[in-house]
């Protein structure tokens, strides 16, 4: 048994890891950008204040 995957047909069930079935707007404008995946650094100590001190 041999089974034939075209690329245009694997890539377009997914997209940058993330599966895409049944997309609402068309593949091709659905654009790459933003931070990597794991780009955005914790907060290992977060400052927290009370509202009325932003003024």
């Amino acid at each position: 048994m041999t089974l034939f995957i075209s690329p245009e047909h694997s890539e377009s069930a997914q997209r940058n890891g993330f599966s895409i079935e049944d997309p609402l707007i068309p593949l091709e404008e659905i654009l790459g950008g933003g931070p990597p995946r794991d780009g955005i650094p914790s907060i290992d100590s977060p400052k927290f204040i009370l509202a009325a001190e932003t003024g």
